[in-house]
């Protein structure tokens, strides 16, 4: 390229922010074991991952200053479901939300049917709060299954749905105020593990079993 094109592609491309139109959040439920022996205990969580990336510019569509850009800051908030989608009520499943996104301190509830219902993880945003979380992905709840030890072998899973999703933006003032914005796409997640009374062989074998069929739930 001689100077004069580099010249003409820096004055239409250089110093030109991309501005991303979509906020997608995916959900996505990992547990700590592929495989718990019967009456065993596993252990794992619900995380929420931004895209784009914190950092990003986004349009901002909603009142007050619609149409102008904000910084992607922090995940913001979430109202959920787990649905119990194979043998949940096969054991007995518990929760906690990371203090940090306890805003308010309510739900979520046993829903009668192994998951639970209406849980409610989010914070307060600068400058109310000096500290929020930054993480991307961010564990918004923490899980823990046990088997009732009753000899069931097969796969447990469970799925989220997500009602309501926001991140926030940081608008640009001179003082930082950062606002609520929803997210545009919401993907929900699927997350499974193996319970297996048989001797250790055929456990890995059952092992195996259970990443394949969580190969296929990606598909």
């Amino acid at each position: 390229m001689n100077r004069c094109a580099s010249v003409l592609a820096c004055v239409l491309g250089c110093g030109t922010a991309t501005i991303a139109q979509d906020v997608t959040i995916t959900y996505s439920v990992k547990w700590d074991f592929q495989v718990i022996q019967g009456g065993g205990t596993n252990t794992g969580a619900i995380y929420a991952t931004i895209d784009p990336g914190l950092g990003s510019t986004i349009k901002w569509t909603t009142p007050p200053g619609k149409g102008q850009p904000g910084i992607l800051k922090a995940f913001a908030s979430s109202i959920f479901d787990l649905l119990n989608t194979l043998n949940g009520t096969e054991g007995t499943l518990s929760w906690t939300i990371p203090s940090a996104l306890n805003v308010g301190n309510v739900g979520p509830w046993p829903d009668g049917k192994g998951g639970f219902t209406s849980a409610n993880a989010g914070q307060v945003g600068v400058p109310i709060n000096p500290n929020p979380v930054l993480d991307n992905p961010i564990k918004i709840i923490n899980l823990s299954w046990t088997d009732t030890g009753e000899a069931f072998n097969g796969i447990v899973e469970y799925t989220t749905k997500v009602a309501s999703s926001k991140v926030f933006l940081d608008i640009g003032t001179t003082n930082p105020i950062w606002v609520g914005h929803n997210a545009t796409k919401i993907v929900n997640g699927v997350g499974l593990f193996g319970v297996s009374v048989p001797a250790p062989a055929v456990c890995s074998l059952f092992g195996a079993a259970v990443l394949v069929a969580l190969r296929r739930r990606r598909v």
